[in-house]
């Protein structure tokens, strides 16, 4: 052993970064968790439930990353191994201070209020009727706040 930190999945590495911004800026994050069935298939934890978790720490052990942090539907701290966040959302860096996410989103009130919550920190890139709806809910907001 080398000292340094492996993992055999790329997107955990994605993963592990956006955990320590998120804890840096004292933000949540929100995901799936994935279980094994007995026939060593994946599926998704609770019918594929959205946790919503403040982290507050990243540990490595036995081979693995783990946040630990304060869980909304568990009522308390609780600890999520990394690499078994669903795994549906493909990531990249986009330069050296962004990523893109590419995931599939139920376009509604809920969604453009939680892109909302980010205060501009998020952009929709497409498709180009979700960004003008959104543009549109901006404008409509900025409307009513004068």
């Amino acid at each position: 052993m080398d000292g340094k930190v492996k993992t055999g999945n790329e997107a955990v590495y994605y993963a592990v970064d956006i955990l320590h911004t998120a804890i840096q800026q004292q933000k949540t994050v929100m995901f799936k968790y994935i279980e094994y069935t007995p026939q060593k298939k994946k599926r998704y934890k609770h019918g594929g439930r959205v946790y919503v978790l403040s982290p507050y720490d990243m540990v490595w052990n036995s081979d693995a990353y783990y946040v630990c942090g304060y869980s909304k539907s568990h009522g308390k701290v609780v600890t999520f191994r990394v690499d078994r966040f669903g795994e549906q959302v493909q990531t990249g860096r986009y330069d050296s201070s962004h990523f893109t996410a590419r995931v599939q989103v139920s376009v509604s009130p809920t969604f453009y209020a939680w892109v909302f919550t980010y205060g501009g920190q998020i952009e929709i890139l497409s498709l180009e009727p979700v960004r003008q709806e959104y543009a549109q809910r901006l404008q409509a907001a900025l409307k009513q706040s004068k």
